[in-house]
């Protein structure tokens, strides 16, 4: 796989160059964004484009890519808005390498931002000097590994965690965040000559939550810090539907427990017990209060652009290597994970520059 984005093929090659150009505009940029229906693969969105506008105002947008001889462009919008509006997205773009002013004059009555053919090959023309990889060579880069099937399936899980970004903007999206980070920490240290397969991965899905939380944060601008903080520790430790919702299935589960199973009721006592330890545990703490801070929240967008910079950059990057503030947002997972700081930022596998 080439390593280079001008070397691949042309679909792919156009899908970079975009991703690349919006990045530009000062989008956080996802390509090849899996749309599923209670486990099942619909489709997939070429590119997601998130930003902020400002502490109150969040943009998602979903652009279709068509560079062919024959991009049949007028069902391709009428495709990109029936999407929009079923993942109740903000705005869609569709490129296509179809001129005709008819295509874009259509599109501008169904609300479509049409990008025609004259405006891709202007933009192919362009020098882009993109020091990055494509999301192929990353793919097949983890494929070289031999232990992979064997610690996860990370490109699954990559693929999974970008799928978050339409159906998991919320607190039970960045807890599964959390748990594939938590596994990175695991692998990387427990496998360091093969970490720099691996911190890629871990750049981008800490990415990833940085953006869900990003927009649960923007859903809450009135809250005080404290409000905040205890809505933080429930979602971290509960998820979405909070402890209501996991207080109400206990019930459940109790009654018929009591019901059908001998000593049911000390079972029951002794899950409670459990679950109450478990809660405990967890040291939602240390995240809560980071994102309850108002002068941290404001440079989440910023953190969560330069996590994906670092993730796709040609070389990897060795943790110890990344700027102050990023390396203090690895400490903060890395606490809340309950793993060594100094077990993680002492890797040095040769891969990793």
């Amino acid at each position: 796989m080439p390593k280079n984005i001008k070397d691949l093929s042309k679909g792919n090659k156009t899908e970079e160059i975009l991703r690349y150009y919006f990045k530009g505009l000062g989008f956080y940029v996802v390509r090849g964004v899996q749309v599923n229906y209670k486990n099942v693969n619909i489709t997939d969105i070429d590119l997601l484009l998130y930003n902020k506008n400002s502490s109150f105002s969040k943009e998602r947008i979903n652009v279709d890519i068509k560079d062919k001889k024959k991009p049949k462009a007028v069902e391709r919008i009428f495709w990109t808005k029936g999407i929009q509006n079923n993942l109740g997205l903000d705005k869609c773009i569709v490129a296509t390498s179809d001129s005709r002013p008819e295509v874009t004059e259509f599109g501008k009555k169904q609300d479509v931002v049409v990008l025609d053919g004259s405006f891709l090959s202007e933009l192919k023309r362009r020098d882009f000097k993109i020091d990055r990889v494509s999301e192929e060579y990353l793919k097949e880069e983890l494929s070289k590994n031999e232990l992979n099937k064997f610690l996860g399936d990370w490109w699954s899980r990559y693929e999974m965690s970008k799928t978050r970004l339409i159906s998991g903007l919320n607190f039970s999206g960045f807890n599964q965040c959390l748990e594939d980070i938590k596994l990175l920490f695991q692998d990387i240290i427990s496998h360091p000559t093969k970490s720099a397969y691996y911190l890629r991965y871990l750049y981008l899905i800490i990415s990833h939550s940085l953006v869900i939380i990003d927009y649960i944060i923007g859903s809450i601008p009135f809250m005080s810090q404290e409000e905040k903080l205890d809505l933080l520790n429930e979602g971290f430790k509960h998820g979405t539907q909070g402890k209501a919702k996991t207080d109400h299935i206990l019930g459940i589960v109790s009654k018929l427990v009591s019901a059908y199973v001998t000593d049911g009721d000390k079972i029951i006592r002794q899950i409670k017990k459990d679950l109450d330890s478990t809660s405990k545990d967890i040291p939602t703490e240390v995240l809560s209060e980071f994102f309850s801070n108002t002068s941290n929240t404001n440079h989440l967008f910023d953190y969560a652009k330069r996590f994906e910079f670092v993730g796709f950059k040609k070389e990897v990057v060795h943790p110890d290597k990344l700027e102050s503030d990023l390396k203090g947002l690895l400490a903060l997972y890395l606490d809340f994970s309950q793993i060594s700081r100094k077990d993680f930022f002492g890797i040095a596998p040769k891969e990793v520059k």
